[in-house]
């Protein structure tokens, strides 16, 4: 992945982005759990609008197996939806986990993803 961040630095900025909106505090909690799971305390972030398109990671990112563990795109008349999935890299001696969080989605403009993995 690209860019070093601390978890809570990383948490923070996700909350800014959800302010008030119940969806977004809702992908903050799911999040916030999965963290828990190993309790990191930095994270590796990529999101190719700030960190342009890095074939690399792309790449890696296409050799994993996302689950999706939350979608709010299919409530009716929620507006705006939000996407969690994870992947485990398993080829790894010790295994990451890479989160894909798509957010502010909407019926005329899919949701921009953003990655972590930890």
């Amino acid at each position: 992945m690209i860019e070093p961040l601390y978890t809570q630095r990383f948490i923070k900025e996700l909350k800014t982005q959800a302010k008030d909106y119940c969806d977004g505090q809702r992908v903050v909690g799911v999040i916030e759990e999965i963290l828990a799971f190993k309790d990191p305390t930095e994270v590796s972030w990529y999101f190719s609008e700030v960190h342009d398109t890095r074939d690399h990671v792309e790449e890696y990112l296409e050799t994993l197996t996302f689950h999706t563990v939350y979608d709010s795109s299919r409530i009716p008349g929620i507006g705006d939806y939000n996407i969690v999935s994870i992947a485990q890299d398993e080829e790894k001696c010790n295994p990451y986990f890479v989160v894909a969080i798509s957010l502010n989605g909407s019926r005329l403009a899919s949701a921009l993803t953003e990655y972590i993995r930890f």
